[in-house]
């Protein structure tokens, strides 16, 4: 629990984000990772003894909630496009219908 800061920051914050990338794309959802981090939160944070390992483990979950939130806006934007492209395609798709079928 010494390692908290540097370049282990960074690993887990990269590592979290990987996982983000490859699983909130498979349809899992933001809220099951928030409780992923109050989950670990809660069960490691006995195991701190100092305020500033402490400090330190708070900034990087709240950092761990951040990096969720936005990738769950991300891919909240990507499914609305995709949806909105659709419906543009097909739009279309019955406009070209109804003036062939009015010919």
């Amino acid at each position: 629990m010494k390692n908290l800061e540097g370049e282990h920051s960074r690993s887990y914050l990269q590592t979290l984000e990987e996982s983000l990338e490859q699983n909130l794309t498979l349809g899992e959802e933001g809220d099951q990772w928030q409780d992923l981090i109050s989950v670990m939160r809660s069960e490691l944070l006995p195991f701190f003894e100092s305020k500033s390992m402490i400090m330190k483990a708070e900034s990087l979950w709240h950092q761990s909630r951040v990096l969720i939130d936005t990738h769950a806006l991300k891919l909240e934007e990507k499914q609305r496009l995709r949806i909105e492209h659709r419906n543009v395609a097909l739009l279309e798709m019955s406009e070209a219908l109804m003036s062939s079928s009015s010919r």
